[in-house]
């Protein structure tokens, strides 16, 4: 992925998170990520870890 389009990508998630902190839940990664774990993070953090494929919002 170009690094233009990542960016992107994230402004977009991030535009549609409404609350300034959000619960994401963990997804389970190749680099030894577990899965189920919440974090409560900021809209910016929370963009970037969707995009990247480790986490999903709490629901």
């Amino acid at each position: 992925m170009e690094l233009r389009e990542y960016y992107r990508k994230v402004r977009e998630v991030e535009a549609g998170i409404v609350e300034p902190f959000v619960t994401v839940v963990s997804r389970k990664t190749p680099e030894a990520g577990r899965k189920g774990l919440k974090t409560m993070v900021t809209r910016a953090v929370a963009a970037r870890l969707i995009v990247d494929g480790k986490a999903d919002l709490e629901e």
